[in-house]
């Protein structure tokens, strides 16, 4: 019964923001579509090179403020809530303060290195604003993921979507590229404003702390959050390296922009399993991360469910990958799909390798959690300039399989090693077969030339395995009639 509940919780947090995702998908549908046609291939280059910026700037001066408040307040929800909130809002500030010194110091820094026309020196000062909002909404939002107000926390989510692609239609119509720093800054201002609108009710006292007070609080927060950082930075660089080896290959940001393509579809349009993980699934373990045989236990429902659901949406994006993007975008983003052919088969090992590496996270183990992220930036640069080299486009997708593959046996060794984790024999066989499933459309893409067929049988019989897996872990008709 307690194995039945689990599962239930977890479906329902993945249900949710499925759902949530898939609403936020017809909004992007549509607002991709427009964009990409005002911009094209090139603009959406300039797009994901200057996010590429903003991230790295982040990593340097953010300390994964995300994470480790969300773990902060997950932990202490019960005892100390307001005096958490308090600390983290002081941290925010400086945090926000810090990115935008680092944007306008290095502007021309960034200017130069990154971009092959240089950017208006007075967006660096713009960005600014986008700093300091983000971070402060940032605590809003972490307070929703600690205390696991799910569905505020979807519903959040999707009026970010809303609202942000509502206004950057029109910021983009009417000034194409030029309207790209605009799109940013409001973005970050329309997640701060419903943040904090969504945690109105939440109440805490704002009391300044003197530095020696400060120094003491915040200082084992500030020590994962740095070892965290810093993987974020080598992160980021290392996709801002694979995207700078695209541009000065063809010499312009067009290739990049069927990179960004590639990466949206699968962080976005298969982004619900690992958003649950994130919002739910994440703050829960760290509630736990004492008790080793608990940590096993929830994990292994974690993957089980993300297989389940993920598997079949993977094959089916397989059967219909070019349609959707010539749907959400245009004709020209279609050599974009050769990234896909494999990268797709990724997705299914990411639903493996990412709640195996929270575990890490939820224990609190700095150096290995350093240690494992500094692994998978390294595979992923490596591999993705190796593969691109020799295989083009489809290479890239060679490259985030293989990536995933080494990054998993060596996490689960860790883990294995360290806190006894194994899996258990159930998720044993979705592995398998669900891996199984995920090559067998990939290599058909490559030696069948009717695809399609082929392809088709295996969405069903995904489907049919997928609907009975769950039907033993979940009572379906009990949960879709409540």
């Amino acid at each position: 019964m307690e194995e039945q509940h689990s599962h239930h919780s977890i479906l329902k947090a993945t249900g949710i923001f499925g759902f949530v995702q898939l609403l936020k998908m017809v909004v992007f549908a549509v607002s991709s579509k427009l964009v990409a046609l005002f911009l094209g291939p090139i603009g959406m280059g300039l797009v994901a090179l200057l996010q590429n910026v903003l991230q790295i700037i982040l990593a340097l001066t953010s300390f994964e403020f995300l994470k480790t408040a969300t773990r902060e307040i997950a932990i202490k929800k019960e005892t100390t809530f307001a005096t958490t909130v308090n600390l983290l809002f002081q941290l925010a500030i400086g945090i926000g303060v810090l990115g935008a010194l680092v944007s306008v110091l290095f502007g021309l820094f960034f200017n130069k290195i990154i971009f092959t026309t240089s950017l208006p020196f007075s967006w660096y000062w713009l960005l600014i604003l986008y700093f300091v909002f983000t971070s402060i909404s940032n605590v809003y939002v972490a307070i929703l993921q600690g205390v696991n107000q799910i569905k505020t926390l979807a519903i959040f989510n999707l009026a970010v979507s809303f609202f942000t692609a509502l206004g950057s239609v029109p910021l983009y119509y009417f000034f194409r590229t030029e309207g790209v720093i605009w799109v940013v800054i409001y973005g970050a201002l329309v997640q701060l404003v419903l943040a904090y609108l969504f945690t109105r009710n939440y109440t805490w006292q704002f009391n300044v702390l003197s530095l020696k007070e400060l120094k003491i609080m915040a200082s084992p927060l500030m020590q994962l959050g740095f070892f965290m950082s810093i993987n974020l930075i080598f992160g980021q660089i290392c996709f801002l390296l694979i995207k700078l080896f695209l541009t000065q290959t063809f010499h312009s940001t067009a290739i990049v922009g069927l990179y960004e393509v590639g990466n949206v579809i699968l962080v976005n349009y298969l982004g619900l399993v690992f958003q649950a993980m994130s919002y739910d699934f994440y703050p829960k373990l760290a509630t736990i991360n004492d008790d080793n045989s608990a940590v096993k236990s929830l994990v292994n429902k974690q993957m089980e469910i993300a297989l389940i659901v993920i598997t079949p949406a993977v094959l089916f994006l397989y059967l219909t990958g070019p349609y959707v993007i010539e749907l959400f975008y245009s004709h020209s983003f279609l050599p974009a799909f050769s990234i896909l052919k494999f990268a797709l088969l990724s997705v299914i090992l990411k639903a493996i390798t990412m709640p195996l590496g929270y575990i890490i996270l939820a224990k609190g183990n700095k150096k290995q959690f350093f240690k494992q992220e500094l692994l998978g930036d390294f595979l992923n640069v490596t591999l993705s300039i190796l593969f691109y080299h020799y295989f083009g486009l489809e290479g890239l997708g060679m490259a985030y399989v293989l990536h995933y593959a080494i990054y998993a046996l060596y996490v689960y060794f860790v883990v294995n090693k360290s806190y006894a984790f194994e899996f258990e024999s159930a998720l044993k066989k979705l592995i398998i077969v669900n891996v199984n499933l995920g090559m067998g459309a990939a290599l058909a893409l490559f030696f069948l030339p009717q695809y399609h067929y082929f392809v088709g049988v295996l969405v069903v019989f995904s489907v049919v395995y997928s609907y009975r897996a769950l039907q033993q872990r979940v009572d379906l008709k009990k949960l879709f009639t409540k």
